[in-house]
């Protein structure tokens, strides 16, 4: 089962409240989950099943003895990832509930009997972690192409105390992890079927629930309800989001959470009523995004600024209606370019060819008759505007949204030939910088600013490191969009 990441292109930080919206666009970069029989390394205690979980870009395996009677998960080994030991817990206690204890203890009874364990395998595709370091040390220039001619699935570098050095490139590892996790269980134990031949209401029916339990896996990890558009954009793919009610799930956060509390919750129509309304990108853009190998803590950064909202409200409350405002025309606009696409495609394709080759001071001498140039315009005032804002809230909240050496980067790169915008993603911080270019060759000539960029600022105040992704905008026409099962992946 795989899961894409994400990137928030528009409303950052406002959709922690409902009802402002966010744009959120999932990418090609996925998060891979195996799940299937494996003979047992260890022999369980009697009445208790096996779990042997294998991470090897972290250079990570742990077991788990899970009791079916008393709902518990006995670590064997190494401390495991948090994000795998809650999303196993809530799972297993929805599967137990929802196929009853004796139908389950059956299941469990007859893979054991097999001297199997249950094994989980978990992969993430080369974007989600910056890999600058291993360019710079091969000699290799930042380049998306030197990142293709990577191995697949490559193991994370360690440090000299054997520890992993991990660099997020801003993509949700987490939340992508988490619903391709929540999905592969489901889809082991027959609980959910992804493997397609399904109807349309029985395929959104699995993808809610692996919605819900993935929420609520990934609230209760990190021990705190976030916005959730992460896990939506990994199970849904590309979209508008509002989210959900954190009260709704609050009880699933609790010491005291039963099985019967947890399969409630994940079926309860009334808990769940956020907004989610599928969205692209306007066909002929691309999209790119940049490691900037630097990473930030958005749960405290979100602390920060909701701490800045309750103690300055007379100074936020008008950056907040300044963002929430231009968030809605953001996504009012590109909904509206992508009208203009559907409506006249030659007449589209004609105006936005031209357009990618000019600098977007040029694009007001323009004229054309289904009005793409003036939607360009629009769009892009509005991106800059939230820029302006969302630096002002940082300030203001001692926080740096868009710190002065991104800002620098994303100048530079809107002042280029064809490019659409450029900025921070999601919570912003030091991790990671978007892009949305007009045609491939803009997006190449964006790489070739980017790989250089270094070098060019070296010297100066601004200077930074960035490396082109290979990832790119998943449509809804694709292959793939939202979570997807994986007919071919090996172990």
């Amino acid at each position: 089962m795989s899961a894409p990441g994400k990137i928030l292109i528009a409303g950052g930080y406002l959709i922690l409240q409902s009802p402002n919206l966010g744009v959120v666009v999932s990418c090609t970069a996925r998060f891979f989950t195996t799940v299937k029989g494996l003979p047992m390394n260890t022999k369980p205690i009697s009445g208790t099943s096996i779990i042997m979980v294998e991470s090897p870009q972290f250079h990570q395996s742990f077991d788990f003895e899970y009791s079916l009677a008393s709902h518990t998960l006995i670590l064997k080994s190494k401390t495991p990832n948090k994000f795998v030991q809650k999303c196993l817990f809530v799972v297993l206690a929805y599967i137990k509930e929802h196929l009853g204890e004796e139908t389950f203890g059956s299941t469990l009874k007859a893979i054991s009997s097999q001297k199997q364990a249950i094994g989980i395998k978990l992969r993430a595709d080369n974007d989600f972690y910056s890999h600058i370091k291993k360019l710079k040390l091969e000699k290799k220039p930042l380049l998306s192409s030197s990142l293709q001619d990577l191995p697949a699935f490559l193991p994370c570098p360690t440090k000299e105390d054997g520890t992993v050095d991990v660099s997020k490139t801003g993509m949700g590892s987490s939340a992508a992890m988490t619903a391709s996790l929540v999905g592969a269980l489901l889809n082991f134990f027959d609980v959910v079927n992804v493997r397609g031949g399904q109807t349309k209401e029985n395929s959104d029916k699995d993808k809610t629930l692996i919605h819900n339990l993935g929420q609520i896996s990934h609230s209760v990890a990190q021990e705190k309800c976030g916005s959730g558009f992460d896990v939506s954009a990994a199970v849904y793919g590309s979209q508008k989001y509002v989210r959900f009610a954190a009260e709704s799930i609050q009880s699933c956060l609790e010491p005291s959470v039963t099985s019967k509390m947890i399969y409630e919750v994940a079926n309860s129509k009334e808990a769940w009523k956020q907004d989610v309304t599928p969205f692209n990108l306007p066909p002929g853009v691309f999209l790119l995004m940049g490691d900037i190998c630097g990473g930030s803590s958005s749960t405290s950064m979100a602390k920060n600024v909701l701490q800045w909202l309750k103690e300055k409200p007379m100074q936020s409350a008008s950056v907040w209606a300044a963002l929430s405002d231009a968030n809605k025309l953001i996504y009012e606009g590109l909904v509206k370019l992508n009208a203009i696409a559907m409506e006249n495609p030659e007449k589209y394709a004609v105006s936005l060819s031209k357009a990618s080759k000019l600098t977007a001071d040029k694009w007001s001498q323009e004229v054309d008759e289904v009005g793409v140039f003036s939607a360009l315009q629009n769009i892009r005032k509005l991106f800059k505007r939230t820029r302006f804002w969302l630096k002002r809230m940082g300030d203001n909240a001692g926080v740096s949204i868009e710190p002065d050496a991104s800002s620098a980067l994303a100048d530079r790169t809107e002042s280029l030939a064809g490019v659409l915008c450029s900025g921070v993603p999601g919570a912003g911080g030091y991790d990671a910088l978007y892009t949305i270019a007009l045609s491939r060759e803009a997006r190449d000539n964006v790489e070739r600013v980017w790989s250089g960029w270094e070098a060019s600022m070296r010297g100066r105040t601004y200077g930074t490191t960035v490396c082109p992704l290979t990832l790119e905008a998943e449509t809804s026409d694709g292959d793939k969009y939202g979570i997807a099962f994986e007919k071919a992946i090996k172990w």
